[in-house]
């Protein structure tokens, strides 16, 4: 009978410490962040990646709102479940940027005090071309 209760105590306190963990996507905070995208264009023959086509992209990143379902970045809603996110980030307008925002999936995280969101995206470059490749968008506070 004590090893039932031992093993129901352990099982309710086991219940209640993961329930209760913070998710690391919900403690993102609002504010500006650094993007960073590493990409090649797309060789339209094969869908392959250019070794010499490097479009790479740099801009900023604003959060400005966090739920349980999406995240709110640069202005375009991106949907999240748990800490992956997935949707379209507004980060050009055609004249250097991309034509049509990167598409991304990612997943959120926090290191050594310092937020990130990491994965990978397509999009179409300004020219416009298939793009495809990584990106980190890191926080700046």
């Amino acid at each position: 009978m004590k090893r039932a209760y031992l093993f129901s105590g352990t099982l309710l306190l086991l219940t209640l410490f993961f329930a209760c963990k913070k998710n690391t996507f919900e403690q993102l905070p609002e504010g500006s962040y650094t993007g960073n995208f590493y990409g090649y264009t797309v060789k339209v023959e094969d869908g392959t990646n250019s070794e010499f086509e490097k479009n790479d992209l740099n801009v900023m990143i604003e959060v400005a709102s966090v739920t349980d379902t999406s995240i709110n970045i640069n202005g375009r809603t991106l949907y999240r479940n748990g800490d992956i996110i997935e949707g379209v980030i507004g980060v050009g307008d055609g004249s250097g940027g991309y034509y049509i925002g990167p598409l991304v999936r990612g997943i959120c995280s926090k290191e050594k005090g310092v937020y990130y969101i990491r994965g990978s995206y397509n999009a179409l470059s300004a020219v416009p071309w298939p793009v495809s490749g990584t990106f980190e968008i890191k926080s700046n506070f």
